[in-house]
């Protein structure tokens, strides 16, 4: 014999797998069981084989679970005594039973709902159409309308197998919806008892008073959900019964509400918990709540102090709530909903302070990082007068050009430094000076008389705009920067300054003839930093943010060998205009 595999399933654990299966099965099998003579012992053992069935299908308890001795006992003796008393009266109670317990399960997808649906249906032709007349010895009853619906039904067990169900089948403890579950239950009854009661009152047919009871109860539903809803359409119903259960002892709607003013109006989130909880004390159910923010500390709390309470953990704080009353299951789920949403809006709140931090610290970061190229191009101005200085010492023809040159640029520096100061102390605040434009170009060109620099400028005699001394200063210093690091592996690179004036504003533009900047790292130059050896990133992109704010853009506009041209331009210029010839990347 071949050995067993273990981990092939077991005939009742494929049947599991199969929930609709399992519901053909023992719909069929209480159906027969009712039909075919009962109360005889092919009718009881029927009904015994329905039970296994139920016992697999059952949502109440988890199918892998044990049951201890105790209730193994009780569980059996349960069905001995159901099966010794089974009678009409016990056959509607356990058909009741089944009927809130598939009006109880959660319906995911179309299949699922068709599949339980039909069940339904079955069971409650099946209570309605034999079980109450049988029971109340009910006559005159259409003998094939009867057949029909006997006969009928059966189609309905050999049609769910072949309608697939989306729920994952391996059901979870407490997969029945208590309340849908007890209305499913509830109104079936109203439906058998208000037939009944209509029948002996007006002498009339069983049949017609019970499809007037259905007429009547559904349009009574239908006018409820109409009135209270009257743009839901089909679905207002459900809609009716939802919100109920959100409003238990406070408006879901009101406590929504209550918490958004709180995020709005409390600073931090610590303050904005202790609201929400001080705000459940208002709630008619609610008498206290207390809490400690650590073991060690004494107790916080709110309102008073009562018999009845429940703790609940909010954002790992044991909480304790005082209620007026002992608190039942749908108090419970109402309050764990209202914690719920409670936990929601104060996690939001504290990934906004987070967030609030993250970018205060950018700004000191970015503020930073600019003031550090400031400085390099402070230091690199003060090195070229330095040596001015230096080359006019021994020589008297150009030691007064040096003098002039020293007393022109001290107070430019010292106003920078000023400039670099007030940004490190009030980051994102710094005030943006202006100037004439041709005394800044004069300005930068006497600064960078002794640099390799080609400068060459287009701009009309009647033309002087004022221009943000920071942004050009800061950009031109970096671009020129950039050229004297890379002059230092290529050493015949010409740098050209060209300066323009014209209807589309200004534009100015530092070039070389050396190699290109390669295409990776020229797509993200400007857009965020980026880490090189040649000093080619977090400047450019400080530069870059800082003429965006002002009004200007900084672009590559070409880039191919021979020819890296970085433009400094107005903005508001035609795309055409701004992009000049195609930009070109180095493949």
């Amino acid at each position: 014999m071949a050995p067993t595999n273990p981990a092939s399933p077991s005939l009742p654990q494929r049947l599991v797998r199969r929930e609709n299966l399992l519901l053909a099965g023992m719909l069929l099998l209480l159906h027969l069981a009712s039909q075919w003579g009962f109360g005889s012992a092919m009718s009881t053992s029927l009904m015994i084989a329905h039970l296994g069935m139920f016992l697999l299908w059952q949502p109440l308890w988890q199918r892998e679970s044990h049951l201890s001795g105790q209730q193994g006992v009780l569980f059996l003796a349960s069905i001995i005594v159901f099966l010794g008393t089974l009678n009409w009266w016990t056959l509607a109670g356990w058909q009741i039973l089944l009927i809130g317990l598939l009006g109880g399960r959660p319906l995911v997808s179309r299949g699922d709902r068709t599949v339980y649906m039909l069940a339904l249906f079955m069971l409650v032709c099946d209570l309605l159409l034999e079980t109450v007349p049988n029971l109340f010895f009910v006559r005159g009853l259409p003998v094939l309308l009867v057949a029909a619906f006997h006969y009928g039904l059966l189609v309905i067990p050999f049609l769910l197998p072949f309608i697939p169900l989306a729920r994952t089948v391996q059901a979870r403890a407490q997969a029945v919806d208590l309340f849908r579950a007890v209305t499913t239950a509830l109104m079936t009854a109203l439906v058998a008892v208000s037939s009944l009661l209509s029948m002996y009152y007006s002498g009339g047919n069983y049949l017609t008073e019970l499809l007037r009871t259905l007429l009547v109860l559904a349009g009574f539903l239908l006018l409820i959900s109409w009135l209270l809803t009257p743009r839901a359409g089909p679905g207002g119903l459900l809609q009716l019964w939802e919100r109920s259960l959100l409003n238990i002892g406070t408006p879901f709607e009101d406590w929504l509400l209550e918490l958004a003013s709180l995020a709005q109006s409390e600073p931090t989130p610590a303050q904005f918990l202790n609201a929400g909880l001080k705000a459940l004390t208002q709630l008619p159910w609610c008498m206290g709540v207390a809490w400690r923010e650590d073991p060690q500390a004494a107790p916080v709390g709110h309102g008073r102090a009562g018999r009845h309470y429940t703790d609940i953990e909010v954002d790992k704080r044991r909480v304790r709530l005082y209620l007026r009353q002992a608190p039942g299951a749908t108090l419970l789920l109402h309050i764990k909903l209202l914690i719920s949403v409670l936990e929601v809006f104060h996690d939001a709140k504290t990934r906004e302070q987070a967030l609030a931090r993250q970018a205060h610290i950018q700004a000191v970061y970015e503020t930073g990082a600019r003031v550090t190229h400031d400085i390099k191009n402070l230091l690199q101005s003060l090195q070229t007068l330095t040596m001015a200085l230096i080359e006019a010492e021994n020589d008297p023809a150009t030691r007064e050009r040096g003098r002039k040159l020293l007393e022109k640029q001290l107070p430019v520096i010292t106003q920078r430094l000023h400039l670099a100061l007030d940004k490190l102390q009030s980051p994102g605040k710094s005030k943006s000076e202006t100037a004439p434009l041709r005394e800044w170009w004069e300005g930068f060109k006497a600064r960078n008389q002794h640099e390799p620099v080609v400068f060459h400028d287009r701009i009309p005699a009647d033309a002087n705009p004022s221009i943000p001394v920071e942004l050009f200063d800061s950009v031109a210093q970096n671009l020129l920067e950039n050229a004297r690091n890379k002059k230092q592996m290529e050493r015949d690179l010409r740098v050209t300054a060209l300066l323009t004036v014209n209807d589309h504003g200004i534009a100015l533009e530092i070039s070389d003839d050396g190699s290109a900047i390669p295409a990776d790292k020229a797509q993200q130059l400007l857009s965020q930093p980026v880490s090189s050896s040649d000093g080619l990133g977090i400047g450019l992109y400080q530069a870059a943010q800082l003429a965006e704010g002002m009004g200007y853009a900084l672009r590559l506009r070409r880039n191919v060998p021979g020819d890296v041209c970085f433009a400094l331009e107005t903005a508001d210029k035609p795309a055409a205009q701004r992009a000049g010839p195609a930009l070109q990347q180095v493949n």
